[in-house]
């Protein structure tokens, strides 16, 4: 995969968040995508991923944008690591800005079609309380 296709998949897939388009995001997953957010369970498969982008919305997140730091693919994967940056207006709450960092695999599919199979990621903050 070239590195311009995968920054094609980012762009549209930071389209498809920042629109607030659970069911478009859960697109970029394989049938069998997972997503390791800090601090909650495993979710896995595009109907769950579509509930936790939708819930992200609904708790107030507001933008989201990320810097590919390194790319790679080898075969029928690729894998990018980067950072991120998360704009919150929680309801009724401060504003928060959350920096951090990711990772994420893909697998080419069906049709030449490239599809996250795990994205991680973890916030550069500590948790609150901490």
């Amino acid at each position: 995969m070239a590195q311009q296709h995968l920054d094609s998949l980012r762009k549209r897939f930071l389209e498809a968040f920042n629109r607030g388009d659970g069911a478009a995001v859960a697109s970029f997953y394989s049938a069998d995508g997972k997503i390791l957010p800090p601090n909650m369970p495993l979710i896995e498969g595009k109907q769950a991923i579509t509930e936790f982008f939708n819930g992200a919305k609904e708790m107030g997140m507001q933008s989201l944008n990320l810097v590919a730091t390194q790319a790679e693919t080898s075969g029928d994967l690729a894998f990018e690591v980067g950072t991120y940056r998360a704009d919150i207006q929680p309801p009724g709450g401060p504003a928060i800005i959350d920096a951090g960092k990711y990772t994420v695999v893909l697998r080419r599919e069906v049709g030449d079609s490239w599809k996250k199979v795990v994205d991680m990621f973890n916030s550069d903050s500590p948790p609150p309380g901490h």
